[in-house]
Parts: C-alpha cells; structure tokens; sequence
C-alpha cells in the first residue's frame, strides 16, 4: 500500500500488523497490537491522524510510542515530585503561572485534557500580546510593569519543565518543547520608572482612614499598618504569627521569620502604638484573623487592595509597603533601606524605591500615627 494513505504503509510483522508512515521527512513506524487488518488499518488512521494534529509525541525511528501527556498529567506529576528543590510552595506558583500563561494565550479557560503540545512558541506571542492588550492605553509605567511581569510569568511556567525526572518517575511521555522553552521574552524591560510617593493630601486621608479602621476594630487595619509602617509584604503579613510580636528595651519589633529571601528575615521596627494596636487585634496564633490561610491570604490582598482603592483611587496595597521603603530610603540611605524591605540586593531597592520624599520626614509620619 502506499506511503501517503492515512493508514501509513501495512506490513505483518510476527502476525501483527505493522504501519509505517513518513512525516516531514523521517520514516516512523508503529505497530497495531493486532492480527486483524481491517481493525489494524482503523487504528492506524487514528494514530496517524492524532500523530499530525500534534496529540502524539514522535521521536525515533521503531521506538515504542505511549500517548503523549496532558497539561494535567504533567502538573500533577510535577506537583507530585518527591524533591524539596524547588519547593512545593514555589512548584504551585509556577504551575499557576504555567495556568495563568495558556489561559491568556488560548483566550479561555485551563483546560487540562490538552496535550502538552499546545505548549508552543506561538501560545507564548499570544499570551504577550493579551497581556499588553489588558493595559492597553495605560501609563507608560503599567505597561512597563506588565511586560516586566509577563516575562516574570513566563519563566515561572518554563521552570515547570526544567527537569525531566518528575516524568520519568511518572512514566510519561513529555517531548522536548524547544519552542515554547526558546521563544523570545520582551526586550528592553528595564523597570527604572520611580515610584510615585504619597502627596499629603493623600498621607492624610490614609491615616484617617487606619485611625477609622481602628476605631471600628476593623481587621484591614493589621495589614495595612504592618505594610505602611514595617514594610511587610503581603506574603509576610498573611504568614505572620502572634510570636513574630517582640518588644524590648529597645523599641516594638515585628520580628519577620518566614519570606521570600533568606535577607527577608528580618527585625522591622514599630511606632510602639501602632504595635501595640496589632498586638490587640491579633489573634491567638496568627496575627490575622481567619480560620484557614486562604482567609488570611485574602485579608492581606483582595480585601486590602479593596479597602484601600475606597480610600485612595488608583492605589494598590503595595504601594504602602513602597511608601515606608522610601521613609528608610531618604532617612537612613539605600542599604538601610535594602535591609528594612529585605530585598537580595541593592539593586532591586533602587529600581523600585528610588524616591526621595523631601519635606516629609518619617518623624512626622510617626507622629500623626500616634508615636509620643
């Protein structure tokens, strides 16, 4: 029979029908797993058929083939990876990321029956290009930020496959995605854009809200404070236990014991009545409240981010940990400001604080938050 049927070229091979086709080029060839010809040419259609849409994974000639995985396989034996390197915590990030990537690259939901040959090099230029569309029109410095972001998002979902053991230990089939792994990143993101600083009015009507929040014993006051006055990530502040609470001779602390860099362990100092308020309002174990970390994660970030666009429009719930990073900056220099925020290097605190607030002076900010 000839080559270019769908079927492939029909060949006995031991009683088992054999079909062998060529595809760009290179000869394969895969075996039925059965003596009848008219049930061995069906399967052979099929396979073929599935071969070219991109659903079978093909290396080299005569090796025995296995259905390629799915972009659920491939998670769950990643996830499943008996490693601590990376961590499991940084394992579901990137798989979020690897989710969030083929999400906005197809334009619909995860769907994880795909193969993992979606993963292409056209699915990355996609995923870019909706991702600029969403901040389309925006200030320079967002759409600076988010291609900053996507890059950031773009080698998480590559970590995923870094490593070919989490498959072999899960006898799948993973082919090599050289193109989803190669294909260009933006060029030219360089975040040196500085961040814009908390006017007075502004500074104002945020410590009126925090002196309401306190009044009403509204939980949202924790987190804010913890990130306006010691700098806290949201991670931190949602993983913050009642014991991270330490006060001494020498002023209240927050006493930072799990982050994301090691520098991230950290002492931050406190306005001692902002201290002890957090102290009043923490809870027996941690210091926000909430029975699961999912309650306390959205504390730290849907809430607050929500709470504080009431108070100040166009204003994220990072912002406040950049607002008391710029504090230390113009007080103290850039490596106390480094060490406060806990950053890796110095280099990070000057691409993203390096403001300079003249005119107002941490002392009077501490002072209008209560501090004698």
């Amino acid at each position: 029979m000839a080559k270019n049927k769908s079927e492939g070229y029909m060949f006995l091979r031991r009683g088992i029908w054999q079909s062998r086709k060529v595809i760009k080029g290179r000869e394969y060839t895969w075996s039925t797993k059965t003596g009848n010809r008219a049930l061995a040419v069906r399967r052979a259609r099929d396979h073929w058929a599935a071969v070219i849409a991109g659903e079978y994974a093909l290396v080299d000639r005569q090796a025995s083939r296995r259905r390629c995985a799915t972009l659920g396989e491939v998670v769950e034996a990643y996830l499943r990876w008996p490693t601590d390197r990376p961590k499991r915590r940084t394992r579901r990030n990137n798989v979020s990321a690897l989710r969030r990537v083929v999400e906005l690259g197809q334009g619909r939901s995860w769907d994880p029956s795909q193969p993992v040959t979606v993963l292409t090099a056209e699915l990355v230029r996609a995923f870019q290009f909706a991702r600029l569309r969403e901040v389309h029109g925006a200030e320079p410095e967002v759409v600076e930020r988010a291609r900053f972001g996507a890059n950031s998002t773009l080698n998480q979902a590559r970590s995923v496959f870094a490593s070919a053991e989490p498959w072999r230990l899960a006898k799948i089939d993973v082919p090599e995605l050289q193109a989803f792994m190669r294909a260009p990143r933006f060029k030219g993101v360089q975040i040196d854009c500085e961040f814009r600083p908390f006017g007075r009015e502004e500074l104002d009507a945020l410590l009126a809200a925090l002196e309401q929040a306190w009044a009403e014993q509204d939980p949202v006051y924790l987190p804010a404070a913890l990130m306006l006055f010691g700098g806290l990530r949201n991670s931190e502040v949602a993983r913050a236990r009642r014991d991270w609470l330490e006060r001494d001779g020498a002023g209240a602390w927050v006493h930072v014991r799990v982050s994301k860099t090691v520098r991230g362990r950290r002492r931050v100092p406190l306005p001692p009545q902002v201290w002890a308020r957090v102290e009043a309002l923490a809870g027996r174990e941690w210091l926000l409240p909430g029975g699961t970390a999912t309650e306390r994660h959205n504390l730290a970030t849907r809430r607050l981010n929500s709470w504080l666009s009431g108070v100040l429009p166009g204003r994220e719930a990072y912002d406040l940990r950049r607002q008391a990073g710029s504090w230390v900056l113009d007080e103290q220099g850039l490596v106390a400001a480094a060490n406060f925020l806990g950053h890796r290097g110095t280099e990070t605190t000057v691409r993203w604080y390096a403001s300079r607030i003249r005119g107002l002076k941490p002392v009077k900010i501490l002072r209008a938050a209560g501090e004698s």
